[in-house]
């Protein structure tokens, strides 16, 4: 396993042990479980696992603490509980090698302008989003631009999915 792959497996599994135990717990913080898949969509974009960066970029989006949220809801629970379960899968997936970075994150983390495989193939990450559907995803990291801003944290990352999304969206 390399390097950057164990490290990322480790962090994401300390994000995912942390969300657990808050959901588990009688009144669970919005702001601890939000901060902790965060971290782990944070993690999986610099480890180029961008399929579940964008999986934990929707469960981020919908367990955000917001100003006029009081609390944590059963239908809330549900979801944390799923979303999570499905997070760990692709977590134990990339742990057993069965998922590889992508090649396009590369790419553009890189410098380089082209959104692609090696030889030009498509991964089939890429295939999530075309069209329409690429735009809304591109509009729906608005939040988390501004959220990274804000908190000094890193937006390149962040921007290189949404000129990704926004060239996905004019094919």
């Amino acid at each position: 396993m390399s390097r950057v792959r164990a490290f990322f497996v480790e962090e994401g599994t300390e994000c995912l042990t942390t969300a657990r135990a808050e959901i588990g717990r009688v009144a669970p913080d919005r702001a601890v479980v939000y901060r902790a898949i965060r971290r782990l969509r944070g993690s999986a974009q610099v480890a180029r696992f961008g399929g579940l960066a964008r999986e934990a970029a929707r469960v981020e989006e919908r367990v955000r603490p917001a100003a006029d949220d009081g609390g944590w809801s059963p239908e809330l629970t549900a979801f944390a509980e799923a979303a999570l379960a499905g997070l760990h899968a692709a977590l134990e997936a990339v742990r057993a090698g069965e998922v590889e970075p992508m090649e396009e994150m590369k790419a553009t983390m890189d410098g380089e302008a082209t959104v692609g495989g090696v030889g030009g193939a498509v991964g089939v990450e890429e295939l999530e989003y075309r069209g329409p559907a690429a735009l809304e995803r591109a509009l729906e990291l608005r939040s988390a631009i501004e959220d990274a801003v804000v908190g000094d944290a890193p937006v390149g990352p962040l921007l290189d999915e949404l000129f990704a999304l926004i060239r996905l969206g004019l094919t």
